[in-house]
């Protein structure tokens, strides 16, 4: 007697929320009724049900037509010579949707044509044949592809946010080393890192993420510890004010709200909204400070701000200093533009450049030059050496102390 041919019915359940889970289901039944009986029209009830039996039904029944079945696919079996035909089988592969799972599961498919080979109660694997139970995943040469669909990683807390356990973490590589990582829903990449939060991302090597949606997205040594912080590269770097971030460079640090270093060596954000931009240990230390480069710059009060040089220093509201060495502005709105060691110390006082200049009383300036002092109320010096004017409203000029009172206009 010719034996008669098989199909074999596959329906894969996609992921679902809730409840539901993902199954790939078979149902084997012999071919040839199915084929001419099973028609245009017709529909296919597949029943799930928790026992060997099938008498305790798991979910509620799903009808198929015929007509929507996704894919059919012919399988041959190899025969070694001189050994018995065994029959063709059909693969028919189907998605279903809504469907709850139980620990076990069993089916049940009924419908015009269907004429089940071996038991009418047959046992689901919870994975059956290539791909893992999915219709999207597909294998080619050494490759797994995800096409179509979402690859979603959970911890099984509840939530992104939920208590983290460790689990639901993307790792990429051999995870060596023996860090701290207890967080979860993080991606992770590269070797020996440490993480303890959620929502974050680290990459490189022995960087450490520890707050929520932290990044280091690479170097080494560095670490994102305030929420929201970020460190982009270099070595030993540090964010750990909130929404702070390291772009670079070498043991340079962010602990200011919002504050921010874009690399550099040794450099200090630590005020809220502060910036360096690089250089080297310069520091942006209160509000809204900005240290642009150089080196041993600080600029130390709200607003306060340092374009370049060397230990320059920007001490008060508003003050600032664009260059040079050794330069201060140490009242509200004071400027130092350039030179060596020069000093604004009076309100909206300014200093040009030159050398060992003074401007220290109110709306004072001293254009350039050497040693040259403006010491009255809104009094000026134009150049010169060892010029001091103290009278207010009046410029002065000279070239040196033999002018007793230099000129004046």
């Amino acid at each position: 007697m010719k034996p008669a041919r098989l199909t074999l019915l596959t329906f894969v359940l996609l992921p679902l929320t809730g409840s539901a889970a993902d199954l790939r289901v078979a149902y084997t039944v012999q071919e040839k009724p199915f084929k001419t009986t099973a028609v245009t029209g017709t529909n296919l009830t597949f029943q799930l049900y928790s026992d060997s039996t099938c008498t305790t039904t798991s979910g509620a029944p799903i009808v198929v037509p015929v007509d929507n079945l996704d894919l059919i696919e012919r399988l041959k079996r190899g025969i070694p010579k001189g050994g018995t035909k065994v029959p063709a089988t059909d693969r028919l592969v189907e998605v279903l949707t809504g469907v709850s799972l139980g620990s076990a599961l069993y089916l049940k498919v009924t419908g015009t044509g269907v004429t089940p080979e071996g038991p009418a109660c047959q046992f689901q694997e919870p994975s059956t044949g290539g791909g893992g139970g999915f219709t999207c995943l597909s294998e080619v040469g050494t490759d797994l592809l995800v096409t179509g669909c979402n690859l979603n990683v959970r911890s099984g807390s509840g939530s992104t946010g939920g208590a983290v356990n460790g689990k639901g973490n993307l790792i990429i590589g051999y995870n060596e080393g023996s860090g701290t990582r207890t967080g979860s829903h993080n991606v992770i990449v590269g070797p020996n890192h440490s993480w303890t939060s959620f929502a974050g991302i680290v990459a490189g090597s022995q960087n450490t993420i520890s707050a929520a949606f932290a990044s280091v997205t690479g170097g080494y040594r560095n670490t994102a510890s305030g929420y929201g912080s970020s460190v982009s590269g270099g070595q030993g770097n540090e964010a750990s004010g909130y929404f702070s971030s390291v772009s670079g460079g070498r043991r340079s640090v962010a602990s200011g709200y919002a504050a921010s270093v874009s690399g550099g060596y040794e450099n200090q954000a630590t005020g809220n909204s502060a910036s360096v931009s690089g250089g080297g240990l310069n520091y942006a230390t209160d509000s809204y400070t900005v240290v642009s480069g150089g080196k041993n710059n600080y600029a130390q009060y709200r607003g306060a701000s340092i374009s370049g040089g060397a230990f320059n220093h920007a001490q008060d509201l508003h003050a600032s200093v664009s260059g040079g060495i050794g330069n201060y502005a140490t009242s509200r709105y004071a400027s130092v533009s350039g030179g060596n060691r020069n000093r604004a110390s009076g309100r909206y006082s300014s200093v040009s450049g030159g050398y060992m200049n003074t401007a220290s009383a109110k709306a004072t300036s001293v254009t350039g030059g050497s040693n040259n002092s403006a010491t009255a109320n809104y009094a000026s010096v134009g150049g010169g050496n060892a010029v001091t004017n103290a009278n207010a409203s009046t410029w002065h000029a000279g070239r040196d102390a033999g002018f007793p009172t230099a000129t004046e206009y």
